[in-house]
């Protein structure tokens, strides 16, 4: 009975509130679009001009990999890139060779909407993550910043300078304790969180069960993502001219760049 309340609630969220509706639906309008631009530009591909560094110009099946090669180094974290050929032992000396850590993040080197991303704690979970991952897949550095943000820019190619159009603030997915109630309870209670439940529940395990302190935060999930829980807020506002400089200053270093979205951890805006 408990599981069917669930389901009937999570279906009534889902039903009133678009965000949560089918991926293939929400873009539907948007694949005919592409149809009807890629016919009059007598190519399906058009987008490539926009990014011509970048397989697809970044529409579709891009390799992160690759992109990263294309960064100032300063401005990604450690990536190691791990083909599915590659035998275990082997994946441990290459990172041993690098500055990457434990707690680290691992990715499908093609991927979307956070599919597959997690956060490995140690030798043994990246074991049991390599033995499960068909598909070649990235190790990086796992930065501790508490706060994420995505910045749209664009600039036309041949010009210095370009704009940011657009900021997206991601509010992670977390929860405060009240001291009597278990992590499952309070993400239930929540009308978000509830919705993302069977995510939250792999991730955290037999956490799930815990009892958060009274004005303890717990944080459910580390990826600043839509599909994992995260909500998004317009942060446009905080578009200012010191800020397009700093943007610029990355961007322009960025070979074949010219239209995206980057996406920055943070401590402070400032």
């Amino acid at each position: 009975m408990k599981q069917i309340k669930r389901s009937l609630s999570a279906f009534i969220i889902r039903l009133f509130h678009w965000e949560y509706w089918p991926t293939n639906l929400i873009y539907c309008p948007v694949g005919w679009y592409w149809l009807w631009l890629g016919i009059k530009a007598r190519s399906f591909y058009f987008m490539n001009a926009a990014n011509p560094a970048i397989h697809t110009g970044g529409f579709v099946m891009e390799s992160k990999n690759d992109v990263y090669a294309l960064l100032p180094e300063e401005c990604y974290p450690s990536t190691l890139c791990i083909d599915k050929k590659t035998p275990f032992a082997e994946v441990l000396q290459q990172l041993m060779k690098t500055t990457i850590t434990f707690p680290c993040i691992v990715k499908p080197d093609i991927g979307m909407q956070g599919l597959a991303v997690k956060k490995i704690a140690s030798e043994k979970e990246l074991q049991a993550y390599y033995q499960l991952m068909p598909l070649r897949f990235l190790i990086q550095s796992y930065v501790p910043y508490s706060n994420e943000a995505g910045v749209f820019y664009h600039r036309i190619p041949n010009e210095k300078k370009g704009k940011i159009s657009g900021i997206v603030l991601k509010e992670f997915t977390t929860i405060t304790g009240n001291g009597k109630d278990t992590v499952e309870t309070l993400v239930d209670q929540n009308q978000r969180y509830s919705l993302y439940r069977d995510s939250i529940a792999r991730e955290l395990g037999p956490k799930m069960q815990a009892v958060p302190a009274s004005g303890e935060t717990v944080q459910l999930l580390y990826y600043g993502n839509h599909a994992r829980g995260s909500k998004f807020l317009d942060g446009t506002h905080l578009v200012s001219p010191s800020l397009e400089d700093v943007f610029n200053d990355i961007c322009t270093q960025i070979p074949g760049f010219y239209f995206g979205r980057l996406d920055i951890k943070y401590n402070s805006w400032e």
